[in-house]
Protein backbone atom coordinates (compact mmCIF):
# COMPACT_ATOMS: atom_id res chain seq x y z
CA UNK A 1 0.00 0.00 0.00
CA UNK A 2 2.66 2.67 1.19
CA UNK A 3 4.34 2.30 -2.65
CA UNK A 4 0.58 2.76 -4.50
CA UNK A 5 0.88 5.60 -2.31
CA UNK A 6 4.12 7.14 -3.17
CA UNK A 7 2.74 6.37 -6.69
CA UNK A 8 0.06 8.78 -7.29
CA UNK A 9 1.56 10.95 -5.33
CA UNK A 10 4.58 11.20 -8.23
CA UNK A 11 2.30 10.85 -10.54
CA UNK A 12 -0.40 13.71 -9.05
CA UNK A 13 3.81 15.81 -8.78
CA UNK A 14 4.39 14.77 -12.42
CA UNK A 15 0.71 16.20 -13.67
CA UNK A 16 1.12 19.26 -11.84
CA UNK A 17 4.30 20.19 -13.57
CA UNK A 18 3.33 18.76 -16.66
CA UNK A 19 0.68 21.33 -16.54
CA UNK A 20 2.35 24.16 -16.05
CA UNK A 21 2.20 26.69 -19.03
CA UNK A 22 5.67 27.16 -21.41
CA UNK A 23 6.93 30.59 -20.11
CA UNK A 24 7.89 32.71 -23.25
CA UNK A 25 11.68 32.78 -24.07
CA UNK A 26 13.02 36.24 -22.42
CA UNK A 27 13.63 39.16 -25.10
CA UNK A 28 17.18 40.07 -25.81
CA UNK A 29 19.19 42.50 -27.46
CA UNK A 30 20.98 39.65 -29.57
CA UNK A 31 17.66 39.13 -31.34
CA UNK A 32 16.52 42.49 -33.01
CA UNK A 33 13.41 40.50 -35.22
CA UNK A 34 12.17 39.57 -31.47
CA UNK A 35 12.37 43.11 -30.43
CA UNK A 36 10.51 43.96 -33.69
CA UNK A 37 8.10 41.70 -32.32
CA UNK A 38 7.50 43.20 -29.36
CA UNK A 39 7.27 46.47 -30.53
CA UNK A 40 4.54 45.49 -33.32
CA UNK A 41 2.73 44.03 -30.33
CA UNK A 42 2.32 47.24 -28.86
CA UNK A 43 0.71 49.09 -32.31
CA UNK A 44 4.06 50.25 -33.71
CA UNK A 45 5.49 49.22 -37.21
CA UNK A 46 8.93 48.30 -36.43
CA UNK A 47 11.63 47.50 -39.12
CA UNK A 48 14.83 45.87 -38.90
CA UNK A 49 17.70 47.99 -40.55
CA UNK A 50 21.75 48.62 -39.96
CA UNK A 51 23.15 51.56 -38.53
CA UNK A 52 25.74 53.39 -40.11
CA UNK A 53 28.53 51.16 -38.27
CA UNK A 54 26.67 47.91 -39.45
CA UNK A 55 24.80 47.33 -36.20
CA UNK A 56 20.87 46.29 -35.79
CA UNK A 57 18.56 49.08 -35.79
CA UNK A 58 14.92 49.16 -35.50
CA UNK A 59 13.14 52.37 -37.36
CA UNK A 60 9.42 52.27 -35.56
CA UNK A 61 6.57 54.66 -36.00
CA UNK A 62 2.83 54.89 -34.75
CA UNK A 63 0.56 56.71 -32.51
CA UNK A 64 2.39 60.00 -33.94
CA UNK A 65 5.23 59.04 -32.77
CA UNK A 66 8.54 57.96 -34.66
CA UNK A 67 11.56 56.10 -32.91
CA UNK A 68 14.79 54.43 -33.14
CA UNK A 69 16.10 51.14 -31.24
CA UNK A 70 20.01 51.35 -31.06
CA UNK A 71 21.68 48.45 -30.18
CA UNK A 72 24.67 48.79 -28.52
CA UNK A 73 27.53 46.35 -26.95
CA UNK A 74 27.32 44.13 -30.29
CA UNK A 75 30.16 41.67 -30.41
CA UNK A 76 30.89 42.27 -35.01
CA UNK A 77 27.24 43.66 -35.14
CA UNK A 78 25.72 40.82 -33.66
CA UNK A 79 25.15 39.45 -29.87
CA UNK A 80 24.36 43.00 -28.88
CA UNK A 81 23.65 43.64 -24.89
CA UNK A 82 21.95 46.84 -24.95
CA UNK A 83 19.27 48.94 -26.40
CA UNK A 84 18.97 52.75 -26.79
CA UNK A 85 15.32 53.78 -27.69
CA UNK A 86 15.60 57.34 -29.03
CA UNK A 87 13.22 59.98 -30.54
CA UNK A 88 13.62 63.69 -31.86
CA UNK A 89 11.74 66.62 -32.52
CA UNK A 90 12.98 68.91 -35.51
CA UNK A 91 12.65 72.54 -35.32
CA UNK A 92 10.87 71.85 -32.18
CA UNK A 93 11.57 75.41 -30.29
CA UNK A 94 12.74 73.66 -27.06
CA UNK A 95 14.87 75.60 -25.26
CA UNK A 96 17.16 74.65 -22.05
CA UNK A 97 15.14 75.74 -20.03
CA UNK A 98 12.13 73.53 -20.56
CA UNK A 99 14.66 70.20 -21.58
CA UNK A 100 16.27 71.24 -18.11
CA UNK A 101 12.54 71.54 -16.42
CA UNK A 102 11.36 68.03 -18.09
CA UNK A 103 14.80 66.49 -16.74
CA UNK A 104 14.59 67.32 -13.70
CA UNK A 105 10.88 66.23 -13.07
CA UNK A 106 11.01 63.30 -15.26
CA UNK A 107 12.43 59.86 -13.67
CA UNK A 108 12.56 57.71 -16.86
CA UNK A 109 14.28 59.05 -19.79
CA UNK A 110 16.52 61.76 -20.26
CA UNK A 111 16.13 64.76 -23.15
CA UNK A 112 18.82 67.23 -24.48
CA UNK A 113 19.23 69.91 -27.29
CA UNK A 114 21.19 68.38 -30.22
CA UNK A 115 24.10 70.12 -32.19
CA UNK A 116 21.74 71.29 -34.81
CA UNK A 117 18.70 72.39 -32.53
CA UNK A 118 16.55 69.76 -32.35
CA UNK A 119 14.73 68.28 -29.05
CA UNK A 120 15.89 64.95 -28.25
CA UNK A 121 14.64 62.66 -25.81
CA UNK A 122 16.67 59.02 -24.60
CA UNK A 123 15.83 55.87 -22.41
CA UNK A 124 18.58 52.69 -22.44
CA UNK A 125 17.05 49.68 -21.68
CA UNK A 126 19.92 46.57 -20.30
CA UNK A 127 18.96 43.02 -21.68
CA UNK A 128 22.50 41.90 -20.90
CA UNK A 129 22.72 38.45 -18.97
CA UNK A 130 19.22 36.91 -19.84
CA UNK A 131 17.47 39.69 -20.88
CA UNK A 132 13.82 39.94 -19.74
CA UNK A 133 10.54 38.38 -20.31
CA UNK A 134 8.22 39.78 -23.02
CA UNK A 135 5.22 41.13 -20.84
CA UNK A 136 8.47 43.33 -18.91
CA UNK A 137 9.75 44.75 -21.86
CA UNK A 138 6.29 45.04 -23.39
CA UNK A 139 5.74 47.50 -20.17
CA UNK A 140 8.99 49.17 -21.06
CA UNK A 141 7.80 50.35 -24.90
CA UNK A 142 4.89 51.24 -22.78
CA UNK A 143 7.06 53.42 -20.76
CA UNK A 144 9.20 54.82 -23.75
CA UNK A 145 5.52 55.86 -25.59
CA UNK A 146 4.53 57.63 -22.11
CA UNK A 147 8.04 59.25 -21.98
CA UNK A 148 7.53 60.44 -25.81
CA UNK A 149 4.06 62.21 -24.80
CA UNK A 150 5.58 63.93 -21.94
CA UNK A 151 8.02 65.17 -23.60
CA UNK A 152 6.54 66.33 -26.50
CA UNK A 153 3.81 68.37 -24.34
CA UNK A 154 6.67 69.40 -22.05
CA UNK A 155 8.29 71.15 -25.41
CA UNK A 156 5.29 72.52 -27.28
CA UNK A 157 3.39 73.40 -24.39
Amino acid sequence: MPMLRLLCALTLAFAGVAAQPAFAQNITAASPEAIASAIRAKGFTAEVAKDDEGDPMIKASGKGYTFLVLFYGCTAHRDCTTLGLWSYWKDSGATIEKVNTWNRDSRFGRAYIDKDGDAVVEMDIDLDDGGMSPVLFEDHIEFWMAIMSNFSKAIFD
